[in-house]
């Protein structure tokens, strides 16, 4: 089954739900249901992926500690630190290691200033007073920079793009958090992996289960739209808490069988 009959089988199982008669041939069928069905189509798929852990959507990833390598620091008032094409926003705290020459920028924190494509000023991390490096070492080479969060955590981690939220990181740490496309944690190792609920826009990789909550959480969302009835409303609220918690239940099994002494170390 190719994504357009997927979806227009997703579809009209939401029609089937509405008590519509009519079917679609194809999602982008010029049709009000169709309109309606497209109109929130992204919506739905990102509520209901968030509400479950849904085995077809499970990925293992390693991820890197973001990071940037440190090219040059100047010996003046504010330090400038050159790292070619950084990823660095105003206003970021970073922490620098393995400088060598000026090792005083070694184990700090400071706030980014002033940012170009290519450096950025160093200042003290209220970001208040620039760091004065007149008095430091020359630098000679080396260096690793990344961001750190600005309280509570040490190091940041940033998440897959499809990333929809994290279930578990390696070795049963339980102190972590996510927060804009970051994991956020006092892990101390460079590499950290995660299992996590990745983003599906392509409806032929849905499981069953899946395809029925989404059908019948797209007949819910347009249902006045559709159908003017909010008894029907109801009964499809209710209907889609019942299949979410069949799913949950299912997947809950599922993994007290196989998966509840894994470690995470495998990428895939």
């Amino acid at each position: 089954m190719n994504l357009n009959e997927s979806r227009v089988r997703i579809y009209n199982l939401a029609l089937t739900k509405l008590g519509v008669t009519e079917r679609l041939t194809t999602y982008s069928d010029d049709t009000v249901e169709a309109g309606a069905f497209n109109a929130v189509w992204e919506q739905v798929l990102h509520e209901v992926l968030e509400l479950g852990e849904w085995r077809c959507a499970r990925r293992r990833v390693t991820l890197e500690r973001d990071t940037d390598s440190i090219e040059g620091a100047s010996q003046e008032e504010p330090v400038v630190i050159t790292a070619t094409a950084h990823t660095f926003l105003e206003g970021d705290l970073v922490k620098i290691t393995d400088v060598a020459g000026m090792t005083e920028l070694n184990d700090n924190t400071y706030m980014v200033r002033n940012v170009d494509t290519d450096d950025f000023e160093l200042w003290d991390e209220n970001g208040t007073v620039e760091l004065d490096g007149s008095a430091f070492a020359a630098y000679v080479s080396g260096g690793t920079i990344w961001r750190v969060p600005n309280w509570n955590y040490a190091y940041m981690f940033k998440l897959p793009d499809d990333c929809m939220k994290v279930i578990e990181i390696e070795s049963g740490e339980t102190d972590w958090v996510e927060e804009n496309n970051f994991l956020l944690t006092n892990y101390e190792n460079d590499k950290l992996s995660i299992l996590y609920i990745a983003y599906i826009s392509d409806p032929t990789k849905f499981s069953p289960l899946l395809a029925d909550c989404v059908a019948t959480r797209l007949a819910g969302v347009c249902c006045m739209a559709l159908s003017k009835s909010l008894e029907k409303q109801r009964v499809l609220d209710a209907e889609f808490a019942a299949i979410l918690s069949l799913a949950r239940g299912q997947d809950a099994r599922w993994r007290s069988t196989p998966d509840a002494a894994s470690t995470l170390i495998t990428e895939v």
